[in-house]
Parts: structure tokens; C-alpha cells; sequence
């Protein structure tokens, strides 16, 4: 494995006792700052995690991460080589896989982020999908990612990700599966058994919006709400749907939640004189993932699943 140790680029370093599972598991510290957390996202023990780092710090000649709290800070020199171990995995990364691509023998892992509505929509049936036709392909799922997204991706710790098109980076390509519409819901009982109810008066109400990864409070149907002329009174910002439908159970509060979702108990839906927009649920991933047979296979069996 080389290491470029200089921005000379004549200047480099030969360390043939370094494995790409070494960069993974570097990788995984300097995002994590933990072990436990690194040795989650690697799908391996914490013991290996530990065991690993024990042997390159053998190899490098240095501490690289020293514990701090509740997890581990890099050393100087570690910082040092962050960005070129960076830079070997997304060479990695873009090695091109053979064209031919046969589902029944895939042996890979497939990482994919993805917002709690789209893990339940999409994920879900695409889980079940691999396990009938791809039997040994795995699935490493998490929540949905924001700031990090492009950068994961560049470096293929996350390879698809499934949410709506306000949050995918514009560095990435994203492909329309289908549109979904929002309705208003609600336990409050002053608003059980209602005609349509107007904007004027849903809007006296708290309201909770959804932003999973950004944590904002003006939501996706903000500016029609402003643009109605009657902008919302935003109590909360929730990271999921699943923690809106929870809180919406215990208060008097209203939200936004998408039509496909499943409700809560005791929740119903509070019929709108007019309604907000719908949003478009998309598949995003890298533009250097294009070609890739395994993860093009993936999205067209998404495809065929949500046809726009």
C-alpha cells in the first residue's frame, strides 16, 4: 500500500503491511471519533475494530487515536495522512466491476441512507426483493445524511441514498421514482369529525414539521404556507416521522405527514379546504457509481417497484 507523506509528488512512502481494511477502519475514526460507533458502521466487533487499530498503529508507528471522553481524538499525525487515506479509498471506490452482473450469485454489501418514510416505503420492499433474488447480497440501512452525504458516497461508505429531492447535494445524481402527497393529521380533539377545516384556522394551531438530517423549522410546505398568507405557528422539528406521529399522540398539535405512511394510534387525518404540495421521492448516488452493473441492477429493481 502507498501512502503519499508529502505534497511533493516525487515523494512517497512504501508500506506493504497496510490493508484496505486498515483504511476502512482510519476511515471510520475520523468520522465516528469513536469505536463502538466505527465498529457499528463497519458491521464488525468492537474487539476487531480495537485489534485492528492495535496493528496499525504497529505498522505506522504511532498512537493515531487516543481516547477522550467518550470516544478517541486523531494525533498529529494521523490528521496528517486523513486526507490520502481518504484519497486511496475513493480510488478504490472507482474501480470499474465487471459488466456482466448476476443477481442469484452478488456477494456484496449494498449501504444505503434513506429518511424512516422511504425506509418504510422503499427499503422495505426492496429488502425483501434482494432476499428472494439476491439472497447474498446484505443491506447496511441508516438515517438519512445531509452535510456528510456527498463525501460518504465519494468514498462509498454509503452507496444509494432514498429521500425526497430537497435534500439531495446538487453534486449528486438523483433519478424521480414517484410523487407524494402530504395531509394534515392530528389528535386534537377539537379537530375530530371536522368538514374541511380553512388555513386560517389550522394554522392557530402548533404545528410540527419534519426535517430529517438538517433540523430546520420551516419544512418542506413552508413557503405555500406563507404564500396562502397564512404562515404556521412551528412548535417543533422533528428528526423522523416516526418521532412526529409520537408527539403528535400526546398533543394538540398538527403536522404534515406523507399519505403512504401509515398512522399512529389515535391519530387521524384533518381534512384541508386546500391542500399543501406533494414532495418527489428520488434515489440519489454518486455520478462516479454510474456504470456500476451491481448498483445499476439495484435501482432499476427500485424502478420497477415505484414506477414514476
Amino acid at each position: 500500500m502507498r501512502l503519499t507523506t508529502s505534497t511533493h509528488p516525487t515523494v512517497s512512502l512504501m508500506i506493504p503491511d497496510l490493508e484496505i481494511s486498515h483504511l476502512k477502519t482510519l476511515d471510520a475514526l475520523y468520522r465516528f471519533n469513536s469505536v463502538s460507533a466505527a465498529a457499528e458502521s463497519l458491521a464488525i466487533s468492537q474487539q476487531a475494530v480495537s485489534l485492528q487499530l492495535k496493528r496499525i498503529r504497529q505498522i505506522l508507528n504511532d498512537r493515531l487515536f487516543i481516547a477522550s471522553g467518550q470516544g478517541v481524538v486523531p494525533t498529529p499525525y494521523a490528521k496528517q495522512i486523513e486526507p490520502h487515506v481518504q484519497q486511496v479509498l475513493a480510488a478504490m471506490h472507482n474501480i470499474p466491476l465487471p459488466t456482466t452482473f448476476s443477481p442469484a450469485t452478488a456477494n456484496q454489501v449494498l449501504r444505503i441512507s434513506a429518511t424512516d418514510y422511504t425506509q418504510q416505503t422503499v427499503v422495505s420492499s426492496l429488502i425483501a426483493q434482494l432476499a428472494e433474488s439476491a439472497p447474498n447480497v446484505r443491506v447496511v440501512m441508516s438515517n438519512i445524511e445531509s452535510a456528510e452525504l456527498t463525501r460518504k458516497m465519494h468514498l462509498g461508505s454509503i452507496d444509494l441514498a432514498l429521500t425526497s429531492s430537497d435534500y439531495v447535494p446538487d453534486a449528486l445524481h438523483s433519478e424521480r421514482l414517484f410523487h407524494e402527497q402530504y395531509h394534515c393529521v392530528s389528535s386534537a380533539p377539537s379537530l375530530a369529525g371536522r368538514l374541511p377545516v380553512s388555513l386560517r384556522e389550522i394554522t392557530n394551531y402548533p404545528f410540527i414539521v419534519t426535517s430529517p438530517g438538517v433540523g430546520s423549522f420551516k419544512g418542506s410546505a413552508n413557503d405555500w404556507f406563507e404564500r396562502s398568507g397564512f404562515p404556521r405557528q412551528v412548535h417543533t422539528s422533528a428528526p423522523s416521522f416516526q418521532a412526529t406521529q409520537c408527539i403528535l399522540q400526546q398533543t394538540e398539535f398538527v403536522a404534515l405527514l406523507p399519505t403512504r405512511l401509515p398512522l399512529l394510534e389515535g391519530l387521524f387525518v384533518v381534512p384541508l379546504e386546500s391542500s399543501p404540495p406533494g414532495f418527489d421521492v428520488v434515489v440519489a448516488y454518486h455520478p462516479s457509481s454510474k456504470g456500476n452493473p451491481f448498483l445499476e441492477w439495484v435501482v432499476s429493481q427500485i424502478h420497477a417497484n415505484w414506477k414514476a
